[in-house]
């Protein structure tokens, strides 16, 4: 990988549970991430039922005009919406029509200037729970995940040579911490990710733990190794404070990132405060590390 600068990706991931933004909040955002050399922005808010338990439906009129001005928004400060689905929770893989549901529901969002898509994986059970995937899959959750992301690839429009495809799959951290939520992982997800998933397409990663002190080159170098030398993405869980960090406020600077990880890193996006107000403060040396 050619050495760089900085990453190619700059920005936020809204990736948490909890109570969703303002769109208000959001476009301020926006224009404070611009001006520190922002350039990305993932929507995957865990609480909008459209993005995740409901992901198979369309945004109802209102929903969709307030996607609609925040994606011209982001197109305004010159970042890149990306749209993510989150479809995983009781997906049947082998049911090749949902990856028709999801292209479709994608062109809605392509209509509207969106070039970049995630398909998130996280924080699902570590297995397969149908018995046609165990079958189709040779009981492989990773073989499955990146199968049906190659799926939705071939399933898209031929016009679409403009597009990207993002995957965060369900093993996205060496911590523990998975195991113990969402049971055992295969051995080698990563490896047998890369058996079937696309060459193209960018991991997420959220480093050593799911909530890192510290991400070192060395480490991303091993884990980019695994994935089969696609693109890396980190998706920083700082200075996010959901679930059990719900009696938290991280506000300190950012510290513990490896000054050196563009090297090997495509993107770098942080998932941000719950608290409005209060997130610009840790943001601001999260954008100013990122660039």
């Amino acid at each position: 990988m050619i050495e760089s600068a900085t990453f190619e990706r700059r920005g936020i991931v809204e990736g948490f549970f909890g109570p969703l933004w303002s769109t208000a909040h959001r476009r301020r955002l926006f224009e404070f991430g611009a001006a520190r050399g922002m350039n990305t922005y993932l929507y995957a808010p865990k609480d909008d039922p459209y993005h995740r338990k409901l992901w198979r439906l369309p945004y109802p009129p209102a929903e969709w005009r307030q996607l609609l001005g925040l994606i011209r928004q982001a197109q305004k400060n010159r970042i890149d919406f990306v749209y993510g689905f989150h479809p995983g929770e009781g997906l049947r893989f082998s049911d090749t029509t949902l990856v028709g549901t999801l292209v479709a529901k994608a062109t809605r969002f392509y209509d509207a200037g969106v070039r970049t898509f995630a398909v998130l994986f996280d924080d699902i059970p570590s297995r397969l729970s149908h018995a046609q995937d165990r079958h189709a899959f040779k009981n492989s959750l990773a073989r499955a995940e990146g199968a049906w992301l190659a799926e939705v690839e071939a399933h898209q429009p031929s016009s679409w040579s403009d597009v990207e495809w993002w995957i965060c799959p369900s093993y996205y951290s060496e911590d523990d911490l998975l195991e113990r939520v969402f049971g055992r992982f295969e051995p080698f997800f990563l490896e047998t990710l890369a058996e079937t998933l696309p060459a193209n397409i960018a991991c997420f990663w959220t480093g050593p733990k799911v909530v890192s002190r510290k991400i070192a080159l060395n480490h991303v170098r091993t884990i980019t190794d695994r994935i089969g030398h696609r693109p890396l993405l980190l998706w920083d869980n700082y200075p996010v404070n959901d679930l059990s960090m719900s009696d938290e406020l991280h506000i300190s600077p950012l510290s513990g990132r490896d000054p050196r990880l563009p090297q090997s890193v495509y993107g770098y996006l942080n998932n941000p405060l719950l608290q409005e107000d209060m997130g610009f403060l840790p943001l601001a040396t999260c954008f100013d590390y990122a660039a």
